[in-house]
């Protein structure tokens, strides 16, 4: 079990056939970071994966997948849009960074929070965080951070309280404008 990276563009996506990606550094007062956004037009066959007790499309042609990726932060927010623009879900996971090509990306950490369109959400991957320690992938300060970090956001969504989720239309938007 290796460190599952990944990056903004979703380079080597073997999915995905045709896409368009852009992104921009932002510094708002509501947030400051990355912003990347993937559009895919064409996939080789759409993604469906079961969250909040039903499966849902997370990729197919034309659905777009936005990463937030603050500055200070301690995870990545990624807003997922289907052809319509609408949402589909959003997806919550740890560790970030920007790679020499200046292309940002994050360090998944197995531990995963999902928030749909109607505020409903879980926690994934437990399993696979657990597993990641016992092999020595991760170690015990990374599961910590893990478990602290979806905790706090669970918290906050239970509360309405994580804004970042309400900026990503905007974000989106901004992006669009530079494909």
């Amino acid at each position: 079990m290796a460190h599952k990276k990944k990056y903004g563009d979703r380079r080597n996506w073997p999915r995905i056939l045709e896409s368009d990606y852009a992104q921009m550094e932002i510094s708002e007062d509501e947030f400051e970071g990355h912003i990347t956004l993937y559009r895919m037009n064409v996939v080789r066959e759409p993604l469906y994966v079961p969250n909040c007790g039903r499966m849902v499309c997370i990729a197919n042609g034309g659905y777009s997948w936005l990463h937030q990726i603050p500055s200070h932060g301690r995870h990545v927010v990624i807003a997922m849009f289907d052809a319509k623009g609408d949402f589909v879900q959003w997806f919550i996971c740890s560790g970030t960074g920007v790679g020499e090509d200046l292309v940002p990306w994050f360090d998944d950490l197995y531990l995963d929070v999902v928030v749909l369109p109607s505020g409903k959400f879980e926690l994934l991957d437990v399993d696979e965080l657990q597993d990641a320690l016992e092999v020595g992938v991760i170690d015990q300060a990374s599961f910590d951070l893990a478990w602290e970090e979806a905790n706090r956001v669970q918290e906050l969504l239970a509360k309405g309280q994580y804004d970042l989720l309400m900026r990503a239309s905007t974000h989106r938007y901004q992006l669009l404008q530079r494909m």
